[in-house]
C-alpha cells in the first residue's frame, strides 16, 4: 500500500484494510501520509537516488 504511486489506489487500499483490521487502520491513518506512502511524497520517492548509477 505505501508503494502505490496513485492517491485514490492508496485510498482504496487503505479502506481494504479497514475492513479487514481497523486498528492497524486507524494506526496508519495516524502517521501523515507523506512519511510513508509514495502517492503523497511529491515525487521526493523518500529521498532515494534515483539516478542510473552506471551512468
Amino acid at each position: 500500500m505505501g508503494y502505490e504511486l496513485v492517491q485514490h489506489r492508496f485510498h482504496e487500499m487503505l479502506d481494504n484494510l479497514c475492513t479487514i483490521n481497523n486498528a492497524d487502520a486507524d494506526y496508519l491513518s495516524n502517521i501523515p501520509f507523506e512519511q510513508w506512502t509514495q502517492s503523497y511524497d511529491g515525487g521526493l520517492r523518500y529521498g532515494h537516488m534515483t539516478t542510473n548509477l552506471a551512468e
